[in-house]
């Protein structure tokens, strides 16, 4: 024989809760919007343009980007020495995420420029694309196994599973380091004395 389904004290407490529950007004503040708004456009305009222009290139930009797409937009533009309009974007050397990427002519078969697509991190020879990865992976609670699906699902090279294992190294001694600083930071502000 099925069993009742008991009613709970909860559909008791919900008849027994006010319809309406009224919230006091907040204080407005003393300034005006508009005001506040003005003072925050003014500290912004007082940042010089070539302080602008270091704000902006210090922080890296990150995209996927199809190399046939790109390699479409690139066969419109003329090389100058041959005046010719086939130029070809080649990813050759991958390094994880990070690719060496060469410009050249399909014409004269020169090399126009090289750079690798992502920037080296300070003191290491790693790229700033693979330890982002690796922390997001790691931010998100995933492992190198995701990683692998993310690149397989994509097409993309990835890193190995030591490469991986290194940046988890990087990253965790990022964070340790970070958490050194704001202790630090903490410790000095508690012992200042109040003024």
């Amino acid at each position: 024989m099925p069993r009742v389904k008991k009613q709970g004290k909860h559909l008791y407490n919900i008849r027994k809760m006010p319809k309406r529950v009224d919230v006091p007004e907040i204080a407005e503040p003393s300034k005006n919007k508009n005001v506040v708004m003005n003072e925050r456009l003014l500290n912004l305009s007082n940042v010089s343009e070539e302080d602008k222009i270091i704000q902006v290139s210090s922080k890296s930009k990150f995209v996927l980007i199809d190399i046939d797409m790109v390699n479409t937009l690139l066969l419109s533009a003329a090389f100058p020495e041959c005046q010719q309009s086939q130029l070809k974007l080649n990813c050759k050397n991958n390094y994880g995420f990070a690719h060496k990427m060469e410009l050249f002519c399909l014409n004269c078969n020169a090399c126009i420029n090289s750079s690798c697509s992502s920037k080296r991190l300070e003191n290491t020879k790693g790229f700033e694309v693979n330890k982002f990865v690796t922390e997001a992976f790691l931010y998100f609670g995933k492992g190198y196994a995701a990683v692998e699906q993310f690149g397989m699902l994509l097409g993309m090279d990835v890193m190995s599973d030591k490469t991986f294992s290194e940046y988890t190294r990087i990253v965790f001694k990022d964070l340790e380091e970070t958490t050194r600083k704001v202790l630090e930071d903490t410790r000095n502000r508690v012992k200042k004395p109040i003024e």
